[in-house]
């Protein structure tokens, strides 16, 4: 067997290595992307709840005011409002804690972009989101 010969049978190969490994390294960059974006909201989420118990140790505070400041927080983040749950622990005595709870229910769809573009569905699936902020009544 000559060196011509050997050379001629390995000429495809690293066409396939490259068609196999691209999916690969594409999976993984979408997998990436989207755990930025949850990490993301979850900051959006901590960043909510903080807002919300620095307004609820005002001594003027008032459920409608909380609940108020944590929706303008995470519609400033563009993070949908309906998703939120947000629950008030607020007391009228100084010196007391205040908690704000924010959970948010995060929907993503893993690939879902990519398989919807190529016919098919992508399954969705949902991570729960959720911070508590606690801060001393003033």
């Amino acid at each position: 067997m000559s060196i011509r010969s050997l050379r001629r049978n390995h000429r495809g190969s690293a066409l396939v290595e490259v068609a196999i490994t691209i999916p690969i390294l594409l999976a993984i960059l979408l997998g990436i992307f989207e755990f930025a974006r949850a990490w993301n909201i979850q900051q959006v989420v901590t960043n909510a709840a903080r807002e919300g118990a620095r307004v609820a140790v005002v001594p003027t505070a008032t459920t409608a005011l909380i609940q108020t400041a944590v929706e303008n927080h995470l519609t400033a983040a563009n993070v949908d409002v309906s998703g939120a749950t947000i629950s008030i622990f607020n007391t009228t005595v100084p010196g007391d804690p205040d908690s704000v709870v924010v959970s948010y229910n995060y929907q993503y769809q893993l690939f879902g972009k990519v398989i919807g573009f190529l016919g098919g569905g992508g399954a969705a699936s949902s991570v729960n989101l959720s911070s508590t902020s606690i801060m001393r009544n003033e």
